[in-house]
């Protein structure tokens, strides 16, 4: 993905796991998609709405097949620790559920996130077809603001929010 000429295109990845969790997501007041590269934007839009909304902030990793997957937890863990960064910045805090807590003990226990990646089932198999560029391009971290929210109904549609 790296090499592709994209950069000031708006680019759509589509995953069979992210969209089964979003579906299961429906229900709650503003469910947000994020990864590494909104990592700070998500979390700050997340602890925005959950205070707006009066209401409790999750995070939910997408897996493998409906599974745990390595790549994904280091993932939360990084945006479980810039949601606590928002609180903070608002004077608030938080309580930890043992998955939050779980996920950001997972992702400091690895000296850097490449590294995280790369030890997953998911980095294995980016390396072995080729690709191995693509887990530090993935892995960069607040390089993007623009914040998908699932909006209610069906067909299911994310628009993008401006953080």
């Amino acid at each position: 993905m790296s090499r592709l000429p994209i950069r000031g295109r708006r680019v759509v990845l589509s995953t069979s796991n992210g969209t089964r969790v979003l579906r299961g997501l429906r229900s709650m007041p503003a469910p947000l998609g994020g990864c590494l590269l909104d990592a700070r934007a998500v979390a700050e839009t997340a602890v925005a709405l959950a205070g707006h909304h009066g209401v409790g902030l999750g995070v939910v990793c997408a897996g493998v097949d409906g599974r745990f997957a390595l790549d994904a937890a280091v993932t939360a863990g990084f945006i479980v620790e810039r949601a606590l960064e928002a609180m903070e910045s608002r004077g608030g805090s938080a309580v930890l559920g043992d998955g939050a807590k779980a996920a950001v003990r997972l992702r400091r226990g690895y000296p850097d996130l490449v590294t995280g990646l790369e030890d997953s089932a998911t980095g294995r198999l980016v390396h072995a077809i080729g690709a191995a560029e693509d887990i530090a391009f993935c892995a960069r971290t607040d390089v993007s603001r623009p914040v998908g929210i699932l909006r209610p109904g069906m067909p299911m549609r994310v628009d993008l929010l401006d953080a």
